[in-house]
């Protein structure tokens, strides 16, 4: 940004330039002036790290887990009350209740 502001070479239509700029900047802008900037060097943006494309994908793929674990959950828990589903209902019922009576 210091050496954006000052460059003299960048063109405008008017003689008059005003810039706000916080006290922060200006002791940039100072070493900066006079020199010739390459803009096309300043403006590219760097690829991310190693270790922020890591916790970016741990991100993604948690919170994809929490979604089809949820929608696992749900529709486990509402599956006895789909129609068309009471009879199969019944039989996983008595599946489960005769494994835990076999277990001991």
């Amino acid at each position: 940004k210091d050496e954006v502001c000052s460059d003299e070479e960048v063109t405008f239509e008017r003689t008059t330039i005003v810039a706000v700029v916080g006290i922060g900047h200006i002791a940039g802008i100072k070493k900066y002036w006079g020199q010739k900037i390459d803009c096309s060097a300043i403006c590219v943006i760097p690829e991310p790290s190693l270790q922020t494309r890591i916790i970016l994908k741990t991100i993604k793929y948690s919170f994809l887990s929490l979604m089809l674990y949820g929608s696992y959950t749900l529709v486990s828990y509402l599956y006895p009350y789909l129609p068309g589903s009471s009879h199969l209902a019944h039989y996983s019922r008595s599946i489960y209740s005769s494994l835990r009576s076999s277990l001991p």
